[in-house]
């Protein structure tokens, strides 16, 4: 009983913050943050203490995507998760027809918050768990971020959660996507939400 306690609060922590993310501010101080590249010069920032970043009610719109079960079967253990819509303000973010990708109609910074907590089983071995955020341009796809853990199996199940923040700056040609493993242990619970991605545009 104390365990399953301890997980739905953990849940519900997910939650709040999505929320908190979704409807606070964004007054951006670039300096506490710390720049990222990728291989093709995209810009950005791993943020490190995101209450930094949420200063002022400047934020000009908000999505909150859920995870989905996968449309098609695979046995592919690391693969993009497919979204679909929790919550949404405005209109300048968007998820394709595909379910993967989102799409952004208005260029900007934008703060991007994944999360994702794998179920995992009952064992005495371990499991590499990955949580990666993947940036699409026109003519190829680089991977911006990501988190990484080695988890212990125990002698009962459990919820192993990954999660970061980032910066980017998002043209409407471009598209984030996130890939997972192992993405069969991803929880894709509907209440509480424990996978999601949040995104809120900061500034022009």
């Amino acid at each position: 009983m104390a365990h399953d306690t301890c997980l739905t609060g953990f849940r519900l922590a997910g939650v709040v913050l999505a929320a908190l993310i979704v409807n606070a501010a964004c007054l951006i101080w670039i300096y506490s943050a710390k720049p990222v590249e990728s291989p093709s010069g995209a810009s950005g920032c791993l943020i490190h203490d995101l209450g930094k970043f949420l200063r002022s009610p400047s934020s000009n719109s908000s999505l909150f995507l859920k995870a989905s079960r996968p449309s098609k079967q695979t046995k592919q253990i690391f693969g993009e998760l497919e979204w679909e819509e929790e919550g949404k303000e405005m209109g300048s973010m968007f998820l394709t027809k595909n379910r993967t990708h989102i799409q952004v109609t208005v260029a900007g910074l934008y703060v991007v918050f994944v999360q994702a907590t794998f179920k995992l089983p009952a064992g005495n071995d371990t499991r590499d768990l990955r949580l990666q955020l993947d940036f699409t341009y026109q003519e190829r796809t680089d991977q911006f971020a990501s988190a990484f853990d080695t988890r212990q199996l125990l002698e009962e199940e459990q919820d192993a959660p990954l999660s970061f923040s980032v910066l980017v700056w998002m043209e409407p040609e471009n598209r984030l996507s996130v890939m997972a493993s192992h993405r069969q242990r991803v929880d894709y619970e509907r209440r509480p939400v424990s996978t999601f991605i949040t995104i809120i545009r900061c500034s022009d």
